[in-house]
């Protein structure tokens, strides 16, 4: 098996006083070098011209773990026999493939046909977890970062109090505080980051030609959460009652009173149904809608009408 470490060329040093920072492949006492996008200055080196950053540090052990996990998908046992030099070529060849990929980019988009198609809901509870996981890698994220190891740290991430900055509707940066999520938040999430990593496989493979792009699936290592059994949502009558009841002035809770007082004598109508029914459809004391929630298969049922 091949080891890989950080190496700087300490030889060569650019005008503006930076060394680049590459991979070094040592394969049989042979060695050959893998470049990274990463260049260093003096006072981020120790003695022994070693990075000591912390920051930089964990982004190259990162890409240390990804050409690691490129050889043992793509190689496996085979790997002996390759060359320091053909190890170096597999891997640029293989990130090649998925280095346009962006899982970030990806999942915004589909977001986006989600509105199209009229499912808000969805689109909206994805964007969420989007916004996780942008506040957790960056504004970018090449899908094959997206290991079960990663899935674990980004769970580690959401079971932890975090601060988050988010833009109101007034176009201003607001600062906020998130809890921990519970199992059944994080199970939702892994959910819909499931969701969008099998539109992406569905999106750039095409199985009957062979090859995938996509070549890994972190879903089948990682295992997602179980969610919280559901509470039980029955209300008394006596609370119905302090409900209905209800008058403090205040227009947003008695807004919301009438709201749910309305679902309540409509037997559990929902809320955007009410925002979307027209008044037409009041005949003879009774309000015919079609529900938002089932848009999507009411032509299976209108085909049997």
């Amino acid at each position: 098996m091949p080891t890989f470490s950080i190496y700087i060329d300490k030889s060569y040093e650019r005008r503006d006083k930076k060394y680049a920072v590459s991979i070094r492949v040592t394969q049989n006492r042979k060695h050959a070098y893998l470049k990274t996008d990463y260049y260093v200055v003096p006072q981020r080196l120790n003695k022994s011209f070693e990075v000591k950053d912390k920051t930089l540090l964990k982004l190259l052990l990162e890409k240390i773990e990804d050409c690691e996990d490129i050889i043992v998908r793509g190689l496996g046992n085979d790997v002996s026999n390759y060359s320091a030099k053909d190890i170096v070529e597999f891997i640029k060849k293989k990130q090649n493939e998925v280095s346009c990929i962006d899982f970030i980019a990806f999942a915004k988009k589909y977001v986006a046909k989600l509105f199209e198609a009229g499912r808000e809901k969805r689109a909206k509870h994805i964007q969420t977890t989007i916004n996780a996981l942008v506040d957790f890698s960056g504004q970018e994220l090449n899908i094959v970062k997206v290991t079960s190891k990663f899935l674990e740290k980004f769970e580690e991430f959401l079971r932890s109090e975090r601060t988050i900055v988010r833009v109101n509707q007034f176009g201003r940066e607001v600062t906020t505080k998130r809890k921990p999520l519970t199992d059944t938040g994080v199970h939702d999430y892994m959910a819909d980051i499931r969701a969008v990593f099998n539109e992406a496989i569905d999106f750039y493979n095409d199985d009957e030609l062979g090859d995938p792009v996509i070549k890994h699936y972190p879903f089948r290592k990682f295992e997602v959460v179980k969610p919280n059994p559901p509470k039980k949502r029955n209300i008394y009558l006596e609370n119905i009652r302090k409900i209905m009841n209800l008058e403090n002035g205040l227009r947003r809770q008695e807004l919301a009173r009438d709201v749910f007082m309305l679902s309540f004598f409509l037997v559990g109508m929902n809320t955007v149904d009410m925002f979307n029914v027209p008044y037409s459809s009041r005949k003879n004391g009774r309000i015919t809608y079609q529900r938002s929630k089932t848009k999507d298969r009411r032509e299976i049922m209108q085909r049997y009408q």
